[in-house]
């Protein structure tokens, strides 16, 4: 709870900076003409955490460093709002560092009863997703402010759960059985999580950006806030439950094919 609302508080300092900045503008001007058709690319380094665990297993996950990359195209409707898709591929990771369950494949499992141990694990994602946006700009001649928001869905690759360093083994959670005495095991290992998920997941998108217009050129600085609104997990009574939430901080650039 303490990570989400930091995000929330992050995401609307982003969004009251650049509409500031946008109210304060005095040469209004849109980025995108009616009917004006664009297309590009962008990138972004991004910051991601799941949330709503229903299972020890799927609890305490903190931010993980991960990346965007893919195109994205944009439709003028009228002089200041816009239709803004993407299709991106996302890598995503999340940790966990503490007290909780060994990986389901981990050859030190006791059979009878679950074991835990204090360790790193990292869970990593392989998404595709699809973005689509409505956006508001206004701005001066070359600097444009924005502001976009919209559905998103994304559509699961691949995902693994690595485990490593070194810990005692225990019956409980709380640390205070231990098991195999004071021999301390490697944790190290991985899981390949890819069939304990559910192939498509949705969400909303939401943030800001500024951009540098010159011709038919564009070059901006996007960021965004993604929350998944579905459960990324099947299964969930074996399995148990999660949802995504992501950070991203992203660099881009458009190129103006027709007005």
């Amino acid at each position: 709870m303490k990570n989400r609302t930091k995000v929330l508080s992050l995401a609307a300092a982003v969004l009251f900076i650049f509409s500031g900045n946008s109210i304060m503008a005095q040469e209004a001007a849109p980025v995108c003409k009616t009917h004006e058709f664009s297309i590009g690319a962008i990138g972004a380094a991004n910051l991601t955490t799941l949330f709503n665990g229903t299972k020890e297993v799927n609890k305490n996950f903190g931010f993980g460093l991960g990346y965007n990359a893919g195109i994205t195209a944009s439709y003028g409707i009228t002089k200041q709002i816009s239709l803004v898709a993407d299709v991106n591929f996302a890598y995503l990771t999340t940790e966990r560092t503490d007290m909780q369950p060994l990986l389901s494949n981990s050859l030190l499992q006791n059979p009878a009863y679950p074991l835990y141990a204090n360790f790193k694990k990292t869970e990593s994602f392989d998404y595709f997703e699809v973005p689509v946006m409505v956006r508001y700009t206004t701005g001066m001649k070359h600097v444009k402010f924005y502001v976009n928001v919209g559905p998103y869905m994304g559509f699961v690759a691949s995902s693994r759960a690595e485990a490593s360093g070194r810990s005692l083994l225990y019956k409980d959670l709380k640390g205070q059985t231990a098991e195999g005495g004071n021999t301390m095991y490697t944790m190290d290992g991985n899981v390949n999580n890819t069939n304990n998920l559910n192939t498509i997941s949705v969400g909303l998108t939401g943030g800001a950006g500024i951009g540098y217009a010159f011709g038919r050129n564009m070059v901006i600085f996007d960021a965004r806030y993604d929350i998944g609104l579905t459960d990324i997990r099947n299964n969930t009574g074996v399995n148990g439950s999660n949802n995504m939430q992501t950070v991203m901080f992203g660099l881009g650039y458009n190129y103006v094919l027709f007005r």
